[in-house]
């Protein structure tokens, strides 16, 4: 029934590959995969496939962050500005953003625009940018609510939480969780997307203009980062639904914590702080 659920799917939305789990209770009873992960050299989609995973690895980055909280390196209160020195990526802070806090952003509700609304945004993620150059498509805005006021997804955001990781850990971001959180699951197929490293099992990608199926354009990591820049499997993803739901990472007061919906002020948005890939309300 599953099968021929999926199977009909893929075809009504001319999905050409796809990888799929089914966890109960915390145990996966179904990890395969459907389709072609890659057209081209007619390479099936398994559950070893790996994939371009977007914005679930903002899950990575908050489970880092509150690492950190439990050690109390950091708070969820602290400000920003106050929690790391931004003098190598901005030449001046919005003051805007002086009363944003690690919190505010978990919860997307910052008020801080996300750069991937510049109008230029698609004209420029063919291109490595560095940090700095990505902030500036947002740190002339004014903020879109006073923060904690409203909620609205932000990958601005998590991209400063990537540089406030870095500051306070003294380790690249993509060290901090290859050695806090992938190699200890067990999460081998999870690793930054580097398009130039040879990663085994990855996934072609593609686009579906005009109900046409055509390769899709390079997109730089640069552009992602702390905001969704990894690669990973459906047998990882299993991996990490696990250690969302049990004290394998982080206390179960933690884990409570950000699986509890953050409300802002006003407005009727919910969000939670970590498992977006799970629910997210807006």
């Amino acid at each position: 029934m599953i099968d021929d659920y999926i199977q009909a799917a893929m075809t009504q939305n001319q999905i050409p590959g796809l990888s799929f789990a089914v966890v109960q209770e915390g145990e996966p009873v179904l990890v395969k995969g459907y389709g072609l992960a890659n057209i081209e050299h007619s390479v099936p989609a398994t559950e070893h496939t790996v994939y371009e995973i977007a914005s679930v690895g903002k899950t990575f980055t908050a489970t880092a962050i509150m690492m950190l909280v439990e050690k109390r390196i950091i708070s969820l209160e602290d400000a920003m500005p106050a929690a790391v020195n931004y003098a190598d990526y901005l030449d001046c802070l919005p003051p805007a953003w002086q009363n944003v806090t690690i919190g505010h952003i978990l919860s997307h509700q910052s008020g801080i625009p996300s750069y991937t609304d510049a109008p230029n945004y698609w004209e420029i993620t063919h291109l490595n940018l560095s940090k700095s150059e990505i902030l500036a498509l947002v740190t002339h805005l004014p903020l879109k609510f006073q923060p904690g006021e409203f909620s609205a997804y932000d990958n601005t955001g998590y991209y400063l939480l990537g540089l406030l990781l870095e500051k306070v850990t003294e380790q690249s971001y993509g060290d901090l969780l290859q050695e806090r959180i992938f190699a200890l699951l067990g999460m081998n197929a999870t690793v930054m997307n580097n398009p130039s490293d040879i990663v085994p099992h990855r996934a072609a990608g593609y686009r579906l203009p005009n109900s046409k199926l055509v390769n899709k354009p390079y997109y730089s990591p640069s552009v992602t980062y702390s905001a969704g820049g990894q690669l990973s499997s459906v047998e990882d993803m299993v991996k990490w639904e696990q250690a969302l739901c049990r004290e394998t990472l982080l206390k179960q007061s933690t884990l409570d914590l950000m699986w509890t919906p953050h409300f802002p002020n006003q407005g009727l948005g919910k969000i939670k702080i970590c498992c977006r890939f799970r629910l997210v309300d807006i």
